[in-house]
Parts: C-alpha cells; structure tokens; sequence
C-alpha cells in the first residue's frame, strides 16, 4: 500500500493587509474610497508619462523640436505622483518586499506582537517624514517654486510627500491592527506546500501493470 504524504504547514504569518474581511476594522473599510483614490491618481500619473513621453520623441523626431518642459513634467509631476501614491499602495496591498526567514521560526503570539510593533514604528517614521514634508510643501508654497525651463510650477508636486507618507501610516497602523486580531493558531498550507504533496503523492502511487496482451 503507499503511503499518503500529508502537506507541509507553513508556519503562521501575518494576514495581507486588507484582505481578510473578518480582520478587517471599521476604519479600514471607510479608508477603502481613500485607496482607490491613491490607485487613480497614480494611474493618471503613470498614463500622463506614457503620453508625454510618446508624443515628445514623436515631435522630436517629425518636426525637430519636443514639449517645452518635459523633462520637468516627467520627472517632477509624473515621477512623483506615482511615487508618492505607490508607497500607501504597496503598504495597504501587501506589494512590497518582506523578508521572512528569521520570524518563520518565532512563535504565534510573539510574532503578532513583534510584526505589530515593527508596523507602529514604521508608522511613526511615515508620520514624521509626512509632517517635514508638509513643513517643507507650505514653504515651497510661498516662495513659489518653478521649474528653470517653461516656467513650470513645481510647489504643488510638494504636497505629494506628506499625502503620500499620510496614506503610508494609516497602512501600517491598519496593518498593526489587523495583525493583532489574526488567530495565531491558523497555520495555512502555501501553494508551493500542496504542490509538493502533490508530486509526492503521484511518486508514491503504485504502478498497475500492463495486463494488455501482446
């Protein structure tokens, strides 16, 4: 008889952010219109580049002469609003890069505290880079900030900074809550688990034999 190999469980890990409906808090559903928000501004963002850049290489090559100031458009109005909205993006998706190798080993209960502490400092960190930049927005504002070629106004993509790390701390401390509410006794199997038991299982299977007559 063979035997069936039974899957892997991964170790317990911290939720996605935001994708679990029963850990989910009240703020994290209303804050839903602000994402999208930050997904559309960034789409017309990266859509504007496209465009600016295709029609000033086009220009440049039928008539000899590009878009004034696209350089400036690209790098200071396009770059940064994708930028800056990409970051509460990828914090509140999950999008972003994480080493897990050390924590796999740490316990339930004491990761969930560590994964929601490191979260609220992180938090902190975007509040104050939020803050400075706000700072650093009003005072751009005032002395009116413009780009050398064009006359292209670049004050107001300086309040691209404090929204964009505001987005990023209400992410992680969302994330710190609902890190906090996971059942550390859930230990999910990964896809790359189930495939192997897969495979494990076929290699276990035995083989019928051939009883066709020749």
């Amino acid at each position: 008889m063979s035997s069936v190999s039974q899957p892997r469980h991964a170790a317990w890990s911290p939720p996605e952010p935001g994708t679990d409906p029963a850990r989910r808090t009240r703020l994290g559903r209303s804050a839903d219109a602000l994402w999208t928000g930050y997904a559309v501004l960034g789409g017309v963002g990266l859509m504007a580049l496209l465009v600016v850049v295709v029609l000033d290489v086009v220009l440049r090559t039928v008539v000899g002469a590009g878009i004034t100031g696209s350089n400036d458009l690209v790098a200071s109005w396009f770059m940064t609003t994708i930028a800056f909205t990409g970051i509460a993006l990828a914090q509140r998706t999950g999008g972003r890069i994480q080493v897990d190798f050390v924590m796999d080993a740490v316990p339930g209960r004491l990761r969930q505290a560590v994964d929601a502490l490191v979260l609220v400092a992180v938090a902190v960190v975007g509040a104050l880079f939020a803050w400075f930049g706000w700072l650093e927005a009003l005072e751009q504002m005032e002395a009116g900030e413009y780009a050398p070629i064009g006359d292209l106004p670049l004050w107001p993509l300086r309040f691209m900074v404090p929204l964009g790390f505001a987005g990023f701390t209400l992410a992680c401390l969302l994330s710190a809550i609902e890190t906090l509410r996971a059942d550390p006794s859930e230990s999910p199997v990964s896809e790359v688990d189930r495939e192997l038991a897969a495979i494990s299982d076929d290699a276990s299977a035995p083989i019928a034999p051939d009883t066709r007559s020749i």
